[in-house]
């Protein structure tokens, strides 16, 4: 689907590479004209990089794999959306 997860996100080198040369090289505002996000995704905080990961999926017609069976778990230790 064109939905990403950022829980266990794993990208190869040149996966990595190309997102961050989207990220480098995109204009948003227009990329945001010519795409309509859910309005879901729209309230999603300036601090997620899904939004951006969004509209890379679909400026280049890329799609996110989910497992049947996951290896990763969320342990809700400290990082950005978890305080202590």
């Amino acid at each position: 689907m064109q939905l990403p997860c950022s829980w266990g996100q794993v990208f190869s080198r040149r996966q990595l590479q190309g997102f961050l040369s989207f990220l480098k090289d995109t204009d948003f505002d227009t990329l945001l004209k010519e795409h309509c996000l859910p309005r879901n995704i729209q309230r999603w905080s300036s601090n997620s990089w899904k939004k951006e990961f969004v509209l890379y999926m679909l400026k280049y017609d890329t799609f996110f794999s989910y497992p049947v069976l996951s290896f990763t778990n969320n342990l809700a230790l400290a990082g950005s959306h978890i305080k202590f």
